[in-house]
């Protein structure tokens, strides 16, 4: 089963050769690189591009980083950082000059680029060379929307995926409307889970990917030494959602009814970590002016309502 995303490959369409590194973010499993290596990938060649033209590589891949190791052999391919393994950004330079030699128009698709060493001082680079023509991935750890305008200085367009609306959805179903529409509004549009063929099969990955994969980003991005008290703060998020909410008041809760010690600026710190996950969209008022923005309670949606109904086990 394949969903088109026909709205961000036109977008990214649009975007060609406007000399911007265009980034493609969104939550984790929505999809961004089955849309950039091969839906976006495949509407390139359909217009016309030669396949000798597009280089992809992937820094997850060690098939991609296997191009690596033979080149300045005395460098070695993976730099071993504290909680993470980089890859060597003065050889990956080294291979995308071979690949580019002679090439005048060239589209370079770079997945999970967060991982090359110094990743923004190689794209900028590669930015100085009018004819090429990039496009990046990345995971939430280091591609939140305020890390592209930091890391890139004005030179990146950011493309945000949501997960799949209602009509993608029912784009690749033979099943009725009402039909679908229950199990859409139940485990959401991530697109990994809407191929999922059994109910049980999609609330079992929701949990995993919940506890397991979006929670973990946000712990080891932000060093959270509370890991209970953040699950805490995001269970309370998805059983108010759409209800006004006050840091302030959340505090008091912990304290009232867990018994446990927490200020309103964590709380507030917490709901900011899960924005810039893409984990949740805050809602402000609009009949709010000037300094009564601050401290005015706000809405919180999520982004996928699976995540929210795993949460609260589907109740």
């Amino acid at each position: 089963m394949e969903f088109p995303r026909e709205k961000y490959v036109t977008k990214l369409m649009d975007s060609r050769g406007n000399g911007l590194i265009k980034v493609i973010t969104g939550i984790r499993r929505v999809g961004k690189s089955y849309l950039m290596n091969e839906l976006f990938c495949r509407r390139l060649l359909d217009s016309g591009v030669d396949e000798k033209d597009i280089i992809r590589f992937a820094f997850d891949s060690d098939e991609d980083l296997d191009a690596l190791d033979e080149l300045l052999p005395e460098e070695p391919t993976r730099l071993k950082q504290k909680r993470i393994t980089l890859i060597n950004s003065k050889k990956f330079r080294k291979y995308l000059s071979g690949r580019l030699e002679g090439k005048n128009r060239v589209y370079i698709l770079l997945d999970e680029v967060q991982l090359l060493e110094g990743f923004a001082g190689t794209l900028n680079g590669l930015l100085r060379h009018k004819g090429y023509d990039i496009y990046v991935t990345g995971s939430n750890s280091r591609f939140l929307s305020s890390d592209i305008a930091t890391e890139f200085r004005g030179r990146g367009q950011a493309i945000h995926v949501l997960p799949l609306t209602f009509s993608e959805y029912m784009s690749q179903q033979d099943r009725s409307p009402d039909v679908c529409w229950m199990d859409y509004i139940e485990t959401g549009g991530i697109p990994v889970v809407a191929c999922m063929g059994s109910r049980e099969e999609r609330m079992s990955y929701l949990k995993v990917l919940c506890d397991g994969t979006y929670l973990n980003d946000i712990v080891s991005r932000h060093g959270v030494r509370n890991g209970s008290a953040l699950s805490d703060v995001f269970d309370i998020v998805a059983s108010t959602i759409s209800s006004l909410v006050n840091p302030t008041r959340i505090a008091d809760t912990f304290g009232t009814v867990l018994g446990k010690d927490i200020t309103d600026d964590t709380v507030g710190e917490y709901i900011g970590y899960f924005e810039d996950a893409f984990m949740i969209s805050r809602c402000l008022r609009y009949d709010v002016k000037g300094r009564k923005y601050i401290g005015t309670p706000f809405k919180l949606y999520f982004e996928d309502i699976g995540i929210r109904n795993v949460r609260l086990n589907f109740r």
